[in-house]
């Protein structure tokens, strides 16, 4: 297996949690100011490994697996297992993470924790259960822009 190839095969958890808070925003924007929908909401998600897109090309996956962390100087695996599949539960208001602040960082951290722990990790680093942003969770490439957005919406960064 080359380089490029091993690279492919690894989803960061900061790109997941990322990915996961803004699809969480963006559904329940469309299901309060679309739909009137209001109340508690189950959340449910699931990453799983997708299959190639060209069967050929091993290097064309969307979410495989197992999940590491890219500080854009080494690449450090954190998980103990690989696996193909990972999902997670949560219950929250739907007002409450249609609004980009602590209660959508709290769903997001409660679904993210669970998609995690299929590979093997304790908890999703960059956020916590208290609905802040974990600034060391973040590699490189994100940590500046999230930094900023946390504090432009009221979300308390922590740097351990």
């Amino acid at each position: 297996m080359d380089i490029d190839h091993e690279r492919s095969t690894w989803l960061p958890p900061d790109l997941m949690v990322w990915l996961l808070m803004s699809a969480l925003n963006i559904l329940a924007l469309h299901a309060r100011d679309r739909t009137g929908a209001t109340g508690t909401a189950l959340i449910r998600a699931a990453l799983v490994q997708s299959p190639p897109r060209q069967p050929d090309d091993p290097s064309r996956r969307a979410f495989p697996f197992p999940l590491i962390v890219d500080y854009g100087v080494d690449e450090v695996p954190l998980s103990t297992q690989s696996c193909t599949h990972a999902d997670g539960e949560a219950v929250a208001l739907l007002d409450d993470f249609a609004i980009e602040g602590p209660a959508l960082v709290q769903a997001t951290s409660q679904l993210a924790d669970e998609i995690v722990q299929a590979s093997g990790i304790a908890e999703a680093l960059p956020v916590t259960s208290a609905g802040e942003l974990r600034q060391a969770g973040w590699g490189v490439s994100l940590r500046n822009a999230m930094t900023k957005w946390a504090r432009a919406h009221g979300i308390n960064v922590v740097s351990a």
